[in-house]
């Protein structure tokens, strides 16, 4: 009977060793291995970047502690669906300088908590309908520097709380009418692409909120069209940070500010 109890005694400990193993790998995540972790204020910072990462299962991060991850200069190609699924404690993730060429619809499912999410410097061509659904909480949406041409209608509809959006240094044409209609937007920079006007209705009329709004490095064709751009620009507080409308068209006026120019020009 002795031996028995001994015995039993000893798969306890042993089973609540292997428990406490497990807890701790499974907090810890990768942080011991494929990457580099630091707590501030109550925060995990995770920095996984360069390890050549070429897909997101690679990386296991805690269950239970709000986290910071960077993926930067990784190898990541898709994102696919639900590949951030057990990332729910992910407030920041960084995706930039990889090669994202896709982002499947639900491949942000999981990350509810998310407030800034940057997919800057990848090789991105379309926003669509879908690529950002699960990020109804995203604050701040960093996606310069992409291959950017077309934006679905309904990119933005569900980002509700979104206040800062980057797309600069891509090249987008146009932009579809009411695409920010449910966006309180602060902050839009536009710099870098090919845009060659921006109505008021569908357009303008969404955006009365923002604080700074960056212009500057497209084909704005200065014609009757743009003058509703003119317009808006001269009714903006004067507290906002607008950046130059420069004409790239008619050559006439190419290179002239549009501010400085005369209604009658």
């Amino acid at each position: 009977m002795k031996l028995w109890i001994i015995a039993l005694s000893l798969m306890g400990v042993a089973c609540d060793v292997l428990y406490s193993e497990l807890a701790s790998s499974s907090t810890v995540g990768s942080c011991e291995s494929l990457c580099f972790c630091e707590e501030k204020d109550s925060i995990l910072i995770i920095s996984c970047e360069e390890r050549g990462i070429k897909e997101i299962a690679q990386v296991h991060v805690p269950p239970s502690q709000p986290f910071q991850l960077s993926l930067l200069n990784n190898s990541l190609t898709v994102l696919q669906v639900n590949d951030f699924a057990s990332f729910i404690n992910a407030i920041t993730l960084h995706l930039g300088f990889n090669y994202i060429v896709d982002i499947e619809p639900g491949a942000f499912n999981g990350l509810s908590l998310l407030k800034q999410l940057h997919i800057n410097h990848n090789y991105l061509e379309i926003l669509k309908e879908d690529t950002f659904h699960g990020l109804e909480n995203l604050e701040f949406l960093q996606a310069d520097n992409n291959f950017i041409t077309i934006i679905e209608s309904s990119a933005f509809s569900k980002l509700n709380r979104l206040k800062v959006l980057i797309l600069n240094d891509n090249a987008i044409e146009f932009l579809p009418p009411n695409v920010f209609r449910f966006v309180p937007l602060t902050h839009l920079d536009l710099r870098g692409n090919q845009l060659q006007t921006l109505p008021y209705v569908g357009f303008l009329e969404h955006i009365g909120r923002i604080l700074d709004l960056q212009l500057e490095d497209n084909k704005w064709i200065c014609n009757c069209d743009l003058l509703e751009l003119k317009s808006w620009l001269e009714n903006m507080p004067p507290q906002s940070i607008i950046g130059d409308v420069v004409c790239h068209n008619p050559p006439i006026l190419k290179g002239n500010i549009l501010s400085r120019l005369k209604t009658e020009s």
